[in-house]
């Protein structure tokens, strides 16, 4: 999977150009959701990605509020059930850093575009959003 990915980065030479600045950032399961999984499969794709494009991988971000599954969901619940699920952590390297925002999935958007808001309220200028897959 993390070569599929990676292929895919690489081939994007607008986002291939951003690996000067860029560090890796998941999107974050909530604690209870870790606990009962065992594993955070975004965390464990972004570190692989990160060994193979030898970028920084930084859990800036953490997930406070306890979401419904998106899955299933109409557009509007989806954004009602994401609003204010995370919170910044803090980064030592600042706000300058180019946020790349790594998720298995995207179907709507509204996770990832929730995670983008909260980083650029916080001050951070650049936040790209990569999915491994798009589902309806």
């Amino acid at each position: 999977m993390t070569e599929l990915f990676y292929e895919g980065m690489i081939q994007n030479e607008e986002l291939y150009k951003l690996f000067d600045t860029a560090v890796l950032v998941p999107i974050p399961l909530h604690p209870s959701r870790l606990r009962s999984r065992g594993y955070d499969q975004v965390a464990l794709l972004t570190k692989s990605i990160a060994k193979k494009t030898g970028l920084p991988m930084v859990k800036s971000l953490k997930r406070i509020k306890k979401t419904d599954s998106q899955f299933g969901l109409k557009r509007e619940d989806r954004l009602k059930n994401i609003r204010d699920a995370f919170a910044v952590l803090p980064y030592e390297k600042g706000k300058e850093q180019t946020i790349l925002l790594v998720d298995d999935i995207v179907t709507s958007g509204t996770t990832m575009a929730e995670a983008a808001r909260v980083l650029k309220r916080e001050g951070y200028k650049k936040v790209y959003g990569m999915a491994f897959a798009h589902g309806e």
